[in-house]
């Protein structure tokens, strides 16, 4: 599901027409529908919530720029400890862990159902 921005809606931003606190409106729906919608995917494959958030606070965003060029940004002062680092770990490794468990092969089920329709052919 995608929601359009007040920019994709054609509320323009560059002059102040009266519409500053629809546009204000829309882009912070718009923004809490993606937070909601990352929070349920996060959630759905079994990972703690509460958890993913710290392993976000705690790891640098990493940009990707065309040519394969990466940037790590830090935002804030982090505690870097061991703790943390251990953290970090183990919600990467549960967290595969967990996302494995969600792997199959959905040739294998659509090989069933070719085999069911070779029976009543």
């Amino acid at each position: 599901m995608t929601f359009l921005s007040s920019f994709s809606l054609g509320i323009s931003r560059d002059s102040d027409d009266g519409l500053s606190k629809l546009r204000d409106f829309v882009d912070t729906v718009k923004d809490s529908i993606d937070a909601l919608q990352k929070a349920v995917k996060i959630t759905s494959f079994g990972i703690d919530y509460k958890e993913y958030v710290k392993f976000k606070i705690l790891t640098p965003v990493i940009h990707r720029f065309i040519g394969g060029n990466k940037n790590a940004q830090i935002m804030g002062d982090k505690k870097w400890t061991s703790e943390n680092c251990q953290f970090c770990i183990d919600f990467v490794i549960d967290s595969a862990l967990k996302l494995q468990q969600f792997d199959f092969a959905i040739d294998a089920l659509e090989e069933s159902k070719i085999e069911i329709t070779k029976f009543d052919v």
